[in-house]
């Protein structure tokens, strides 16, 4: 099964893509859409050219006040891509998953992986959104 993980953030959101066995996840460059309809058609772009069959969007608990905006745009994003999803006939089913930790676990990689400072930075949202399809099939390996 192949997922794409969404990681939005105020500036950029990174995506990721797993494999069809879900064994393996890839960076994608990060989305910069200027509009929600651009990101739309992107994210459905991505869904038609790799046979994606989930979408997982990263979203925070709204404890502060840039968690609300991001936790208000993940949610906003996910009734909008499953509208978008049904008018297209395409079958994917969109989680919306606790994205607690992801950029500190994914930062953590980065390094690890000996990734330079400076390209870190731009690299952090789409490790961010593997981070976030790497523990949703780790939790419903076997479920989907």
């Amino acid at each position: 099964m192949r997922v794409l993980g969404v990681d939005i953030g105020l500036k950029r959101t990174g995506l990721a893509l797993s494999d069809e066995t879900g064994t393996a996840i890839r960076l994608l460059p990060n989305l910069t859409a200027q509009s929600r309809v651009a990101a739309l058609s992107k994210i459905l772009n991505l869904v038609r050219d790799f046979s994606i069959q989930a979408i997982v969007i990263g979203c925070p608990s709204p404890n502060t006040t840039g968690s609300k905006a991001i936790a208000s745009r993940a949610l906003g994003l996910k009734q909008a891509l499953d509208e978008a999803l049904r008018e297209h006939g395409l079958a994917v089913k969109t989680f919306v998953w606790d994205e607690t930790l992801t950029s500190k676990k994914a930062s953590s990689k980065l390094v690890e992986a000996g990734v330079p400072k400076k390209k870190r930075s731009l690299m952090l949202d789409a490790a961010s959104a593997a981070v976030l399809v790497e523990e949703f099939l780790y939790t419903h390996k076997g479920l989907l």
